[in-house]
């Protein structure tokens, strides 16, 4: 149900900011009544409604929305949306949410980790894949410049030299182990690593299933 303390914001406000509210108002009731026919939600509107729940602190709503969110379709797309939309209206809930899904999906070499990490502020993904990409057995491609940059390339290229030259402990197979390219990344890139606002621990989590509404 919606507050007084809501209404009474919106009467005070220009014109403009009155439309704006019964806009949202409208959006999210025919979101919810679509909800109630089990219908499928779009990461569109999933932002709308989550955008007015938050403003008007409508929990029940939010569970809701963010529940069927995290039933979307597997596609990585949907993800990567979701987690740019929540970035850019600081929809936290949905930013987690996005984030989880999106680890899961993630294989290969560790370029696409940088890149999505540095995209949208995710300091767990930008190290992780820094590491994998440090401990890769086989040589550096264009596309992987192409993806993380120029830059990083050269800092990834003089600490896989540094370590193998050094005496890592796997130097005979050609790549250092986990703890070195920890150590490694965390000396070569501290200062963009530091510039990074922690993010929150990548784990799995079950929504509740909301009462009806």
């Amino acid at each position: 149900m919606i507050s007084d303390s809501c209404l009474e914001s919106c009467s005070q406000s220009g014109r403009y900011h009155r439309v704006n509210c019964v806009h949202r108002l409208l959006d999210s009731l025919a979101v919810h009544r679509s909800l109630q026919r089990g219908e499928r939600l779009t990461v569109a509107q999933g932002i709308s409604v989550l955008k007015l729940s938050s403003m008007w602190q409508m929990d029940g709503l939010t569970e809701i929305v963010l529940q069927k969110l995290s039933n979307l379709a597997s596609r990585r797309q949907a993800w990567i949306e979701l987690l740019d939309l929540s970035t850019i209206h600081q929809l936290h809930s949905a930013r987690a949410l996005a984030i989880r899904k999106i680890s899961r999906t993630f294989r290969g070499r560790g370029t696409d980790k940088v890149a999505l990490g540095r995209r949208f502020g995710v300091k767990q993904w930008l190290e992780e894949g820094l590491r994998e990409m440090v401990q890769r057995e086989e040589p550096f491609t264009v596309e992987d410049d192409e993806m993380v940059g120029c830059k990083t390339m050269v800092k990834l290229y003089r600490l896989r030299e540094r370590l193998h030259s050094g005496g890592c402990r796997n130097r005979r197979a050609g790549y250092a182990d986990k703890d070195e390219a920890k150590v490694g990344v965390s000396e070569e890139f501290e200062k963009e690593l530091n510039d990074m606002d922690g993010e929150i621990e990548i784990e799995e989590i079950d929504w509740p299933i909301p009462p009806p509404m």
